[in-house]
Order: structure tokens, then C-alpha cells, then sequence
């Protein structure tokens, strides 16, 4: 047998300084951050009638947890903390079996950089939220990483307004494991009582490996925002987080719907000139690599998106990814192995990327990689679309002689999950179900040779208005050995627009229906005079509309698809 010491020594000792340590026994956690000494680990515990808690002297260890947070951090508050860092703070907080609700938590109270939050597995140790005025569960302190285990966060039904953590500082971040997080299952998306701005909400990075987050239905809001995609290159207080890349490793989203917002936003930061502490913190990690333009990844690997919905006002040219919205130029995104099954948003894309860099010919840099990934049954589609006004497309005649919505038609469109019925105006080129966009493109009319890679991508009964898979603005595409089969509505898969590809060993079907042609429905002469132009009442071009949406999209009357009916459609 081993003493309590000796077991103590392997999950929190260090030895040298210099040296990693690897907890090999994983005894409560998974070591991310070096522990010296046993009195920075502190225990939560719910008491019972064999395992009372005594009020009279200091919680917070295994033989006399404390039951709440609260008093652990009334502890700490009159503790001193020591020199060597072995008293007055608090690095790994252990809950035990049961369910906890907490009040408003402030974790600069633990006096630590980095906070271990690790429960008894997922399945025993459950955190919920009380109602507060911050409306919120977790705050860190700033540049704070936390890191949660091994436990599932609930979102209470009597705190519908409070969401779980908010991380503010360029050094700060969120890292999840083997945990879950979860909704009111009694809850659908049509009773929700959810109002919440943002589930997580980091500045800094997110990693999330082997999380599960399911039946999160808001009214509005997001599940995750992530401010600054940055981390430090040598982060001593994070010794994993160097050999595990940013992002979602082996995760599932499942059954999560909202309005009016992206369900996970990854954006830079952008620091203000007068924020000197910001700034000084920058420089500092820059000086820590080599290259200053060095560029991280945040890699989706392992992941499956499934049964995701939302909607986006098309006012909004902030926010175009209804499912994942990603805008910044030093970030590349990588998607690999993973799936993405029967999403529905309401949107302009289901995945928007951004890019804003200006690299030079001789250095440029691979902006997205898809490898061996699913998409099966998902759309970004806005409901009641009729009448476009595309750029880079020869309508018919006919559809050249409707009256196209102004900027205050478009003003006038309600963002309620579009229910309303009206007609949506809007510019087909922004459109695709993966749109990568080159937002330099407008500036310089230069196609980037910042490059696309994709292989082995399987798109099949997808939808968008243009681009069912793939649309791309400005940029270099490689395609090789993917396979694009099925989609919803007639209309072209991939739109290339100014762009440079090369597609090889690819298969496409298109829309599996009888085709009615396109001619057939009746046309406005162009050689007709005004007078008798003027005689076509609005109700007859409602009729013909109409018609032009039926045949594009039969099975899906509701949704627009182009009248380009080329699978791949390259303009410029």
C-alpha cells in the first residue's frame, strides 16, 4: 500500500522546477497547471448525517470540506498568504458527489492565476446557478485561466437570465474537460424562458476536449465567445497547453437553439490605443516568439455539430455564421474529422470565416483546412426569400424587371425567427453554407494566395441560396477527393467568386427531382411597351415569383435557390 504522503507527492508535487510533470495516476485531475503544496487544494462537499461538517474550525480540506464556496473564500479572506504560495490561496477547488447551486462567484478571491475547478466525474457532481444581479455564475479575475473537470454545469430554470463564466484579460482562458454542459430538458425551443447574452464568454483562448453540450434552447443569445484567440507561447502556469492546440477536441453540440445571435463567436481582439495594460501585455508575449506575425491554430477536431438552429437579422454586417462565426487574420481554422448533421439556421451562412490579413505572395498562409468531414441535411437558409439582387448572376428577364428592396425596405425586417411571412431582400453574393471570405478583396481586387485546403468533405442534402457546400470570395482553393451529392434545391454547390481553384478527383449530383425548365414559366417580353409593362400588377409578379421558387426548390418552397444551376459556379 502507499501512505496518504506518498500519494499526495505523485498528483502534486513537482521535483525540479524545470521538469514537466505528468500526473501518471490522474488521482483528481489532469495536472494543467504545476501544484507545490497540498494546502492550495481545497474540497466543496455536501454534508450528510454520516459526513457532518464542523463549523468550528477551517473548512476546505478532505476531512472537514467546506459546503459552500462562499465560506471557503471567508477562510482565505483571513488566511495569510504565505511566501512560498502553500497557504491563503486556493488552485484546485474539488466538489464532491451531489448537486451545488452557487450565488454570484468572484474567483479573484482564490488569490490564484489559475483556478481548477474538478468534480467527480460528470455524471455525480452537478454546479448550477442562483439568480444574482451580475447575472452571471463565474467571474474570473483578469488574465485569470480556469479550468473545469470532470463535472456537468446546468443551466437552472430559476435563473433563466444568468449565464455560467466570463474571463476578461489578453492572457486569460477557459479550459474543459470530460464534462458537460446542459439545458432545462423540460424546456423546448418554443417555451424557452432562457434570455441569456453568452453561456461562456472568454477573452484570451478556449480549449474544450471531450465536452458534451446539449439541449440549450435560449431566446436569445450565445453558447460561446471567444475575444482575442491568443495565448502565450510559454505559459509556465499551463504546462498541457502547450502541446494541445486551441480549440474542440472530440466534443459534441447537440440540440441547441437561439435567435438573433451566432451560437459560437471566435473573434481578435481589438486593443484600444489608451489601454496601456492591454498593450504592455502584447508586447510582452511578442517578445516571447520569435516572429511577431506567427499565426496559432484553432483546430475543430474529432467534433459533431448536430440538431443546431438559429437565426441572424441580415441588417447585422457584424455577424454572419449562424452557427460558427470566426473574423481575425492571424488565426487559421482547421476542421478535421469531424461532422456536421441536420443544422438549420436561419442565415446567411451556417460557418463564416473572415480573413483581414495582407500577406505577401512569397509567405502565404493556409487561412482553413477541411479534412475528412461530414456535412449531412444542413442549411443556412432565410425563410420567404423571393427577390434578390446578385452581383455576379444573369437572372431571367423577368426577374430583372421586379422592383429590389431598398436600404429602408431592408431596415424594416423583424428578426423573429423570420415568422412573419415578408419577403426577404438581400444580396445573393453573401451567401454559402461555408463561406470564406477575403475581406481585403474589395480594397485591393487582388485574389489572395492566402490558400482553401479541403479533402475528403462529404456534403450531401445541404442548402444554401448560392454555395449548398462551399462559397469563396478572393482567395486560392484546393479541392481534392470530396464528394457532393443530393442537394435540397437546384442551384450550384460551390460558388467561386474571384477566385483561384483547383478541383481534383471530386464527384458532384446534383438535385435528385424532375427538372422543370426554367423557360416555361411565363416571361415578360423585353420587347413590350411601357404601357403595357405597366398593365402587370403586383399580383402577377407574386405569381411568377412564386412559380421561379418552385422550380428552383420544389420540395422546400420556402427557400431561395439560385437560378444558376451549374454545380460548381465560378464568376470573375
Amino acid at each position: 500500500g502507499t501512505s496518504h504522503e506518498q500519494e499526495v507527492s505523485v498528483c502534486y508535487s513537482v521535483m525540479d522546477k524545470n521538469e514537466i510533470f505528468i500526473d501518471e495516476r490522474n488521482i483528481l485531475h489532469s495536472s494543467w497547471q504545476r501544484q507545490t503544496h497540498e494546502g492550495v487544494v481545497r474540497f466543496i462537499a455536501n454534508p450528510d448525517d454520516d459526513h457532518p461538517i464542523n463549523p468550528n474550525i477551517k473548512c476546505g480540506s478532505t476531512s472537514n470540506p467546506c459546503d459552500e464556496l462562499t465560506s471557503l473564500f471567508q477562510y482565505l479572506s483571513s488566511e495569510p498568504d504565505s511566501i512560498d504560495g502553500s497557504t491563503g490561496r486556493a488552485e484546485t477547488i474539488v466538489f464532491g458527489e451531489g448537486k451545488f447551486n452557487l450565488p454570484f462567484i468572484d474567483l479573484s478571491l482564490t488569490r490564484s492565476s489559475i483556478v481548477n475547478i474538478v468534480g467527480c466525474q460528470q455524471e455525480y457532481t452537478e454546479l448550477s446557478a442562483k439568480p444574482n444581479v451580475h447575472n452571471l455564475m463565474i467571474q474570473g479575475q483578469l488574465n485569470q485561466n480556469i479550468v473545469l473537470e470532470r463535472l456537468c454545469l446546468t443551466i437552472s430554470v430559476s435563473a433563466p437570465l444568468v449565464g455560467l463564466i466570463d474571463i476578461k484579460g489578453v492572457n486569460a482562458g477557459l479550459v474543459m474537460q470530460d464534462m458537460k454542459v446542459q439545458g432545462y430538458q423540460e424546456a423546448s425551443p418554443y417555451n424557452t424562458m432562457f434570455d441569456i447574452e453568452f453561456i461562456f464568454r472568454i477573452e484570451g483562448f478556449a480549449l474544450m476536449k471531450d465536452v458534451i453540450i446539449e439541449h440549450i434552447y435560449l431566446q436569445k443569445g450565445s453558447i460561446l465567445q471567444v475575444v482575442g484567440l491568443r495565448r502565450s507561447a510559454e505559459d509556465a502556469r499551463m504546462e498541457w497547453l502547450g502541446k494541445t492546440s486551441i480549440g474542440f477536441h472530440d466534443c459534441k453540440f447537440d440540440d441547441i437553439t437561439s435567435n438573433e445571435t451566432a451560437l459560437i463567436t471566435l473573434k481578435e481582439k481589438i486593443l484600444s490605443t489608451d489601454n496601456s495594460f492591454e498593450i504592455n501585455e502584447i508586447n510582452h508575449n511578442k517578445k516571447q516568439m520569435q516572429n511577431v506575425d506567427m499565426t496559432t491554430k484553432f483546430i475543430i477536431q474529432g467534433t459533431q455539430f448536430s440538431r443546431c438552429a438559429s437565426s441572424l437579422n441580415i441588417v447585422d454586417q457584424q455577424t454572419k455564421g449562424g452557427l460558427i462565426h470566426m473574423n481575425n487574420k492571424k488565426v487559421r481554422l482547421e476542421i478535421l474529422n469531424s461532422e456536421f448533421r441536420n443544422i438549420a439556421m436561419k442565415s446567411r451562412n451556417m460557418i463564416y470565416l473572415g480573413w483581414s490579413r495582407k500577406e505577401t505572395v512569397q509567405n502565404p498562409i493556409n487561412i482553413l483546412r477541411i479534412i475528412n468531414t461530414i456535412l449531412l441535411n444542413c442549411s443556412s437558409a432565410i425563410p420567404e426569400m423571393r427577390i434578390l439582387s446578385p452581383p455576379a448572376e444573369s437572372l431571367n428577364s423577368k426577374l430583372q424587371n421586379f422592383n429590389f428592396a431598398t436600404e429602408e425596405n431592408i431596415a424594416d425586417v423583424t428578426n423573429e425567427l423570420y415568422d412573419d411571412g415578408a419577403s426577404i431582400f438581400d444580396n445573393l453574393y453573401r451567401y454559402g453554407l461555408i463561406y470564406i471570405d477575403n475581406q481585403n478583396f474589395k480594397d485591393s481586387q487582388i485574389i489572395s494566395t492566402s490558400k482553401i485546403d479541403v479533402m475528403s468533405l462529404f456534403a450531401a442534402g445541404c442548402h444554401c441560396a448560392v454555395g449548398s457546400a462551399l462559397s469563396i470570395k478572393g482567395l486560392t482553393l484546393k479541392l481534392t477527393e470530396s464528394v457532393f451529392i443530393d442537394p435540397l434545391c437546384y442551384g450550384n454547390i460551390i460558388y467561386l467568386n474571384q477566385t483561384q481553384s483547383t478541383i481534383t478527383d471530386c464527384y458532384f449530383k446534383g438535385y435528385n427531382g424532375t427538372y422543370v425548365d426554367f423557360a416555361t414559366i411565363p416571361v415578360i417580353d423585353e420587347d413590350d411597351d411601357e404601357e403595357e409593362e405597366e398593365q402587370i400588377d403586383d399580383v402577377t409578379e407574386d405569381i411568377v415569383q412564386e412559380e421561379i421558387i418552385n422550380v428552383l426548390c420544389p420540395s422546400n418552397p420556402s427557400f431561395y435557390s439560385s437560378a444558376q444551376h451549374s454545380l460548381v459556379f465560378s464568376s470573375g
